[in-house]
């Protein structure tokens, strides 16, 4: 393909993180978890014995399993212009320490950690379309710190990650497997 053709399609690179909204069911996954291990290390005469109970609470787990994943919500982030990106971080200089020192939080990236990312995930965020009073509450009162540092990383990453031909290990293996059927 010619190099000037291969300029003219490019496009900025994208990722997605997928996040379960519904973080309040995860205690009770925990809890249904807990009583099928219970259930499990009980001690039998007959290995039949428990396996009503162990099954019932096997099934409430897997229904659960599916509610949850209703409540995922895939994001899709692409990255800035380069420029854009730099104006940001420039925008969000890290802070200095009564010493001079830069602050140890914001040593490694150079940018505030406490004001840089939300604008950054905002910035990058185009699915789904989110109005900004929710995207709001999304960031600053629903999600939990992991999953908001999930969308963090996944933005910081698409800016400066590199773009490279992935590799699925999963696809090659599939195919593998196929071509010796």
């Amino acid at each position: 393909m010619d190099p000037l053709d291969i300029i003219d399609a490019a496009r900025p690179a994208e990722t997605t993180v997928s996040l379960c909204l519904r973080g309040d069911l995860v205690a009770e996954f925990e809890l249904l978890e807990e009583a099928l291990a219970a259930e499990k290390s009980k001690p039998r005469d007959d290995s039949l014995a428990g396996g009503g109970a162990m099954r019932e609470l096997a099934e409430k787990i897997e229904a659960l399993r599916e509610e949850m994943a209703t409540f995922i919500v895939t994001f899709r982030l692409r990255a800035m212009p380069r420029l854009y990106y730099r104006k940001l971080t420039d925008d969000h200089p890290p802070r200095i320490d009564a010493d001079g020192s830069v602050h140890i939080d914001d040593a490694r990236l150079q940018v505030n950690n406490e004001t840089f990312f939300g604008p950054l995930i905002r910035a990058c965020l185009v699915e789904p379309k989110i109005d900004a009073p929710r995207l709001t509450k999304l960031l600053d009162e629903t999600l939990s710190d992991r999953q908001y540092e999930q969308l963090a990383d996944a933005a910081l990453l698409v800016n400066r990650g590199t773009v490279s031909v992935p590799k699925s290990l999963l696809a090659s293996a599939v195919l593998e497997n196929s071509e010796g059927a």
